[in-house]
């Protein structure tokens, strides 16, 4: 009896000697890693791949985001009127339209699901040849051969909304600001001149199968009615421009 309550209190030691060895190598793995065992701890790899992901992210704004426009511009001129200190030139009278080009930069400042805003700039040109009547500044008639130069230059603010159930065409408003060149020729002296006319111009747009792939080069195509008219000058300027358009991404 005797010798198996002895050899229970050497089983019993051993067994406490092994708990306290293993709880103290236990405690010391936890002190050098440096953390509470209670801890969540993160694994380094995973840390790695986060930093690198957001690395490697594309930037919100860049070339693939800016948006080229070609447009083919009639302009029905209203008022066209160009004078100078010697000659008085109705154009409206001779000519029903002016044929431009223009050319166009968008980059997007919001875009939702069904909505969008964009700003912009454009540049142009026109010219017209013709058979004019021009008025002298004391009232006589005269006529000649004109030829007018037209080169616009303008920024531009555009909103769109997407209609989720019609996605092959999207309505938007484009509103502008900006001045335009004219230059005046022609045989009579004193009827060379050039002149800036300051103008704004608002319409819709209408862009028919938009493509909103990152990948997609071509944009759709689109139809703007806008109407123009002159800010504050002693030019007479006022139109309705009729643009067809065509839409390419960088």
């Amino acid at each position: 009896m005797k010798t198996q309550y002895l050899l229970t209190l050497i089983l019993a030691f051993f067994v406490s000697s092994l708990g306290s060895v293993a709880l103290g190598e236990h405690h010391q793995h936890t002190e050098e890693k440096g953390t509470d065992p209670n801890e969540f701890v993160i694994e380094k790899g995973l840390v790695d791949e986060i930093f690198q992901s957001s690395m490697t992210e594309e930037p919100a704004f860049g070339l693939s985001q800016i948006k080229l426009t070609a447009a083919v511009a009639l302009v029905f001129p209203d008022r066209l009127t160009l004078s100078n200190s010697y000659f008085i030139t109705n154009y409206q009278t001779e000519s029903p339209s002016l044929t431009s080009v223009e050319i166009s930069a968008r980059l997007p400042l919001a875009i939702g699901p069904f909505y969008g805003f964009y700003v912009g700039a454009s540049v142009g040109y026109g010219y017209l040849e013709q058979r004019q009547d021009i008025m002298t500044q004391s009232g006589s008639p005269l006529e000649d051969i004109l030829r007018l130069h037209r080169l616009p230059l303008s920024i531009f603010a555009e909103a769109y909304y997407q209609n989720p159930w019609v996605s092959w065409i999207r309505p938007s408003l484009v509103v502008s600001l900006g001045t335009q060149w004219f230059n005046q020729s022609g045989t009579l002296d004193g009827i060379d001149q050039s002149f800036w006319v300051p103008f704004y111009r608002f319409g819709p747009r209408l862009t028919l199968f938009p493509s909103t792939g990152s990948s997609a080069a071509f944009r759709g195509v689109s139809l703007l009615v806008a109407y123009s008219s002159r800010l504050t000058t002693s030019q007479e300027f006022r139109t309705l421009e009729y643009h067809a358009e065509a839409t390419f991404a960088l």
